[in-house]
């Protein structure tokens, strides 16, 4: 999967053993040439100029996160759905760099429907398997809360969809 956030492209999802959990992004896209360069721009071996910029590519490692099956770009966020949970990538005021930025937890709640993803004014709403789901603000803590909003609704309808059929959703 692959989605543009913070002026760069990401890419994810591997299902190759050993790179599952890992979240690629490339440097600061300036031309076409630059998409696939997901690497630091200076030698890491260099005494003089090692260190990582904060404009260059890199991978993020989430070593909890099983098979990544949607990223989603929502404000200065990145939203990262996995088969185990919902996961939020950002830098402090809302500004990832390559070399500041915080991996974050939000929920155990799945992506039952990779497709199923919408954002709705400016909030991700999704399917998993116990029903639909939203993320909500806590404008006190500034901290997201994963919330079933299907729950006081329509529970019962999306109790009667198959297993099976949730992918299409």
């Amino acid at each position: 999967v692959c989605a543009f956030y913070s002026g760069r492209v990401w890419y994810a999802g591997t299902p190759a053993t050993g790179y599952t959990s890992k979240i690629y992004f490339t440097k600061i896209v300036e031309g076409t040439n630059d998409l696939g360069l997901c690497y630091q721009q200076g030698d890491p071996t260099s005494e003089d100029q090692g260190d990582l910029l904060e404009a260059d590519g890199g991978v993020i490692v989430i070593p909890d996160i099983a098979q990544v099956v949607r990223i989603v770009p929502v404000a200065s966020s990145l939203f990262i759905f996995a088969t185990n949970g919902l996961w939020k990538i950002s830098g402090p005021n809302g500004v990832f760099t390559a070399n500041d930025y915080s991996v974050n937890k939000i929920s155990s709640a799945a992506l039952a429907a990779p497709n199923s993803v919408v954002i709705a004014e400016g909030t991700p709403i999704w399917w998993d398997k116990a029903g639909i789901y939203s993320i909500q603000f806590d404008q006190t803590s500034n901290q997201e809360t994963v919330v079933n909003i299907s729950e006081t609704t329509i529970q019962t309808l999306v109790n009667s969809i198959p297993d099976d059929n949730l992918i299409y959703v």
